[in-house]
């Protein structure tokens, strides 16, 4: 399967499209064996400048670091999203805290390799900072990925130009359930073990939910919770986020 077949579906569910704003990187995972947990988004944020940043990256062989601590975004916004990032981190590195923790997809990656092509993209700045959360982050034993139901740049997701079709319940719920599929299929096809999937937008959960009041699922032997965003405007409010957090820690000590 080739990584573009997400960018592929994407542009099947759009009524059109600006190839400036699609996503050029879609779903990018290694094949090394590891632990991991998989968070699902509707949509990367940004306008077509974020996708030329991202295509950019992704032609100069530049990880996405998503977030680090005290790294400023205003001289990196092609490679970091604290806002965005970071409370996901925190809330899933808690979560796991007797599991070992959590860490993004770049800290399997060799530091050394890292550094250097920092250096030769004119970045050594801000390598310290890198490299504390790589060294701080490393060990931990479960991998964070990230994925989209739409590989689309657009800061208002009531903005992604859907076809009507997918704005239909079910429909919608057929698009959002085959999205989910793939990246599962994914990252099993990559030798990943994935603990769970967190569905992180509350319109993709409640279409995935169908009208039924649960909060979690097993779809394709992987369990997946739901919930709403755990950042930005539309953040869940902080009873929410500690029931998902009981629940899932009450789900892992079950396994």
């Amino acid at each position: 399967m080739m990584r573009n077949e997400f960018i592929e579906k994407t542009k099947k569910a759009l009524d059109k499209f600006d190839n400036e704003r699609i996503a050029s990187c879609g779903f990018e995972v290694s094949d090394e064996k590891e632990e991991c947990i998989l968070v699902m988004g509707l949509n990367p944020a940004g306008d077509e400048n974020d996708a030329d940043y991202e295509k950019k990256r992704k032609e100069c062989g530049l990880p996405y670091f998503y977030s680090v601590e005290d790294l400023s975004r205003d001289d990196n916004k092609d490679i970091i999203y604290n806002p965005y990032y970071k409370p996901i981190f925190v809330f899933f590195n808690e979560a796991l805290k007797n599991y070992g923790g959590v860490k993004w997809p770049w800290c399997n990656e060799s530091l050394d390799t890292l550094k250097e092509e920092l250096i030769k993209k004119k970045r050594q700045g801000i390598i310290e900072k890198i490299e504390k959360h790589y060294n701080d982050n490393k060990n931990n034993r479960i991998t964070v990925y990230i994925g989209e139901m739409f590989y689309y740049h657009e800061t208002n997701s009531k903005n992604i130009p859907r076809k009507k079709k997918y704005e239909l319940i079910n429909d919608g719920y057929n698009y959002y359930l085959k999205m989910l599929k793939l990246h599962i299929e994914k990252l099993k096809e990559c030798n990943k073990k994935i603990k769970f999937v967190y569905i992180n937008n509350a319109e993709v959960s409640n279409l995935l939910c169908g009208n039924d009041s649960k909060t979690n699922d097993c779809i394709d032997d992987v369990k997946v919770f739901y919930g709403g965003m755990l950042s930005g405007g539309r953040c869940m409010d902080n009873f929410s986020k500690h029931r998902l957090m009981s629940e899932i820690k009450e789900y892992l000590k079950e396994k």
